[in-house]
């Protein structure tokens, strides 16, 4: 049985709660949570918590991944920690318990280039990564995922955006932006947060797709123009500088920005990148 009920600000405070309850919330953004969808059991337990969440980069297309991320790897989950919740919480029975995640890289799918970009690191290997817990009730759990994202369990494995934070820390672009990876194949595996009616332009192009596929989009897509500009920021930094140029050529309240008929071109997403994504049966998944 399925219920449906609202992420309030009251459910923001179990995220926000505690040490890694702030970390979740800082490293997944999840700052404007506005919905959710609440999986139940029979008694209408809920059993999984969907959450909405800000991104903290963009990750739609090919060339999002390409002029944000610092590396795209393969990662399986190997262990899981959950935290206590917040005193406060306890004592009410009801709150939030973050987890975090232990992942080996496995492989390192592309880099960045590291001429005229900022200095390229290499990310810590077991990679640890606050991700999404699980509510509580009383004696009932549910557990919390991001909408759009997988919730990075054990014995699964995935293919992750990395961009390195201004203070050394390594996150995805967005939790939205993991992707399923198990049997070398995008897709498969662990995914509960996603729905297959609204995935990223990447993710749809490369669905059931092996890594090989992936890479050559990458290997062969340059980085937004507007972006590629403050290519020797920091990925934050870098798209913070986007933002407040779209901003500054955005008209006044009220100026007429009517173009009275005249056709828009229609944009490629991809730039051309789907031509890359032709399957090569001479390669494996990894």
């Amino acid at each position: 049985m399925k219920s449906g009920t609202k992420i309030t600000v009251g459910v923001l405070a179990f995220v926000l709660a505690g040490a890694g309850g702030a970390a979740y919330a800082a490293t997944n953004h999840i700052s404007h949570a506005s919905s959710s969808a609440a999986v139940g059991d029979e008694d209408d337990t809920p059993t999984l918590v969907v959450a909405e969440s800000t991104d903290r980069l963009p990750f739609d297309t090919v060339a999002d991944w390409v002029g944000y991320a610092d590396h795209v790897v393969v990662a399986r989950a190997v262990t899981e920690s959950e935290h206590p919740a917040s005193e406060e919480e306890v004592a009410a029975k009801e709150g939030y318990i973050p987890r975090t995640v232990t992942l080996h890289i496995q492989q390192t799918l592309w880099s960045r280039p590291e001429t005229g970009w900022p200095p390229l690191h290499v990310p810590s290997n077991p990679l640890k990564l606050n991700v999404g817990g699980w509510t509580f009730h009383g004696d009932s759990r549910a557990e919390f995922v991001v909408d759009g994202a997988p919730r990075i369990e054990v014995g699964h494995t995935y293919i992750i955006p990395l961009a390195e934070e201004n203070d050394g820390r390594w996150n995805p672009l967005a939790p939205s932006a993991i992707l399923p990876y198990d049997e070398g194949r995008i897709g498969i595996g662990e995914g509960k947060g996603i729905r297959s009616d609204d995935t990223s332009a990447l993710a749809t192009a490369v669905w059931g797709k092996t890594a090989a596929a992936l890479t050559r989009a990458l290997e062969t897509t340059q980085a937004e123009p507007a972006v590629a500009k403050y290519r020797n920021l920091a990925p934050d930094d870098r798209f913070a500088a986007v933002v407040k140029d779209i901003e500054a050529t955005e008209p006044p309240p009220g100026e007429d920005t009517d173009d009275h008929g005249a056709e828009e071109p229609q944009e490629d997403p991809w730039n051309g990148a789907e031509d890359t994504l032709e399957e090569d049966p001479t390669q494996g998944g990894d």
